[in-house]
């Protein structure tokens, strides 16, 4: 249920940013999730490294959880898969960040961590 919570405030606060979009934003999509984390998909003119390393500088770590599946060893070597083959995945893996989202997360500190996207955003990531 706090994890739930705060990804609805972490919605409501990026809702008017446009470069960064929060899949799965309707009620029925959340509604049996955990929210085991927060993933969010740059805009594809941003830098995904430059924004991770610029919100690094303001105290905000993030990774990166959802590489293309078809390009991870097992599936290359036993599938056969490669570059190329998915591009909407691995377009949409290329842009995936993921957020800090922890139970113990206050919402100050998810108003701190948009605070900083929005000064990242605008210093041009």
């Amino acid at each position: 249920a706090r994890r739930r919570h705060l990804d609805a405030l972490y919605r409501d606060l990026l809702a008017d940013v446009e470069e960064v979009h929060l899949p799965f934003a309707d009620s029925e999509s959340l509604e049996g999730s955990s929210c085991h984390v927060l993933s969010a998909i740059l805009a594809e003119d941003l830098s995904v490294a430059a924004f991770r390393e610029q919100l690094k500088e303001e105290g905000i770590q993030t990774s990166h959880h959802y590489p293309a599946v078809h390009l991870l060893e097992w599936y290359r070597f036993n599938l056969g898969g490669s570059p190329g083959q998915l591009p909407l995945t691995e377009a949409a893996s290329d842009r995936q960040v993921t957020l800090p989202l922890f139970p113990g997360m206050t919402e100050d500190m998810v108003h701190q961590v948009v605070k900083a996207i929005r000064s990242v955003l605008v210093r041009g990531a």
